[in-house]
């Protein structure tokens, strides 16, 4: 009986002092459909438009075209230095209090044109 007293008063206090989730946060979503095309040698730079509280993003699968970076502002920016198409997924987080609050991934494709 006094554990369970015990837990029931820590989830109160942790609740009082604002550490666990409140469940009015706004869902986040990836809004980008689609990249703009590059040019081998052309300067490029894309910022993904999101919805929600993004605090960073981070690539979780495939592969950038060479000479292109993405921040964890979820910009893209570069030089391509070769032609092709590129799959990847990305992943858009939201950071509370040190814990993730939500995330949502999305697949792309950049076409980098010659």
């Amino acid at each position: 009986m006094w554990f369970r007293v015990l837990i029931l008063s820590l989830l109160g206090a942790l609740t009082l002092a604002g550490l666990t989730g409140c469940g009015d946060h706004e869902d986040l979503v990836i809004l980008t459909e689609q990249l703009p095309n590059g040019r081998v040698g052309v300067a490029y730079g894309f910022v993904l438009e999101v919805e929600g509280d993004a605090d960073e993003f981070v690539l979780v699968a495939g592969t950038l075209p060479p000479g292109i970076d993405f921040s964890i502002d979820g910009e893209f920016g570069g030089i391509p230095t070769e032609a092709g198409s590129f799959t990847f997924t990305v992943e858009a987080i939201d950071i509370s209090r040190g814990f993730v609050e939500d995330r949502t991934s999305k697949g792309f494709s950049l076409v980098i044109e010659e």
